[in-house]
């Protein structure tokens, strides 16, 4: 079963590290469970795109998933890649990052799958940063595994912050360089998840970061202040 969200982002800090634009590291949820790298029903995985090479695979040293190996392809329309394309210093400190340019007018997607704990909890919680040139005009998720359906949506329920806003130099102006924030959920835990991201012509994709949970409870759906959303994750 697929679902489709609106944009969701989340407003929290974020900073410049060398072999990427942003990291963001979530923070414990307010539903009684810590969620930190590396423990048990994590997943982590880091893209930036350093070749052409499809499907990519996660950075070196930049991925914590025990259930398999995750990978991007980029699947519909015409994309090409280019090892630098010019980016503002507080985005980058090397002021260039490489990436892929959807040349299709009528837009093009991506497709990520990531492998999960096949336990059958009730819910996996997805936290996605992706840095580009354009805000992506949709994102779609499938889960796979054991349940007859899957159901998924927003978490937190009922909130749009803003983007973080990088500012130019971009590949193609006027236009600036943007990470946006997704909080995403699918109930129950799949074995693994496929994520499509839909963009607009002319859009450089630069980086893609995703940390999944595997939680035992529902996460409260009556929380939406501004103080939880930062509470949730911290640098």
């Amino acid at each position: 079963m697929r679902w489709k969200i609106a944009i969701v982002l989340l407003s929290i800090l974020v900073f410049a590290v060398p072999a990427a634009s942003v990291e963001v590291f979530p923070g414990p949820p307010d539903n009684g469970i810590t969620w930190a790298r590396g423990e048990n029903g994590t997943t982590y995985q880091h893209w930036t795109f350093p070749d052409g090479n499809l499907p990519a695979y996660p950075d070196p040293g930049m991925m914590e998933n025990e259930y398999g190996e995750p990978r991007i392809e980029f699947t519909l329309g015409s994309w090409e890649w280019q090892p630098l394309w010019p980016c503002p210093t507080s985005m980058d400190p090397s002021g260039g990052v490489s990436g892929w340019h959807c040349t299709s007018p009528t837009g093009g997607e991506i497709t990520i799958t990531i492998p999960n704990n096949n336990t059958q909890n009730d819910q996996k919680l997805i936290f996605m940063q992706l840095t580009s040139s354009k805000s992506p005009s949709g994102v779609e998720t499938e889960g796979t595994g054991s349940a007859s359906e899957y159901t998924g949506g927003i978490w937190p329920p009922g909130t749009v912050p803003p983007h973080q806003q990088w500012g130019s130099p971009v590949p193609f102006p006027p236009g600036n360089w943007y990470t946006y924030f997704y909080g995403l959920y699918i109930e129950p835990n799949p074995e693994s998840e496929e994520i499509t991201i839909e963009v607009a012509y002319c859009t450089v994709i630069d980086q893609i970061v995703i940390d999944t949970l595997c939680t035992e409870g529902p996460f409260p759906n009556e929380r939406s202040t501004w103080g939880l959303i930062k509470s949730l994750f911290a640098n």
